[in-house]
């Protein structure tokens, strides 16, 4: 699931297989959707996941959030995007957050806020993209 290479099976699966005995077909990446959703350009957008870290790699990541004015952040079930607005909560409420889950699906679902507005009212699931903006678009 996700984006074939980046935090995904891809490599595990090849290095078990073998790489000959593996195709990756990659589509439409997550966070390429996300921003089409919402119209804006990310070319001057950072990308962090927080899939597999330690809790103190997580809070570099958060960390980093409050130097980027965008940053797309690809969720996990142990970092939900209702746990990073716990988090940030204090450091970056006026952020305008858009969660998006299922991109592509039939069940697709998005949320947007500030973090504040979000913290504490919408867990969302851990498979998610968060995109961060500064201000309203």
């Amino acid at each position: 699931t996700g984006d074939p290479g980046l935090h995904s099976l891809a490599g595990p699966v090849a290095r078990l297989l073998g790489r000959e005995r593996v195709q990756v077909v990659p589509g439409v990446s997550s966070v390429q959707l996300a921003f089409a959703r919402l119209g804006l350009p990310w070319e001057n957008a950072r990308v962090f996941s927080l899939h597999g870290v330690s809790e103190e790699e997580a809070e570099l990541v958060l960390g980093a959030l409050a130097a980027v004015s965008t940053a797309a952040v690809l969720c996990s079930p142990a970092w939900t995007p209702g746990k990073i607005f716990g988090v940030l909560r204090n450091t970056a409420g006026h952020r305008r957050a858009h969660v998006f889950w299922d991109l592509g699906r039939p069940t697709e679902g998005r949320m947007a806020g500030t973090v504040t507005e979000l913290a504490g009212r919408f867990e969302g699931p851990g498979r998610s993209v968060l995109i961060l903006t500064e201000a309203e678009e």
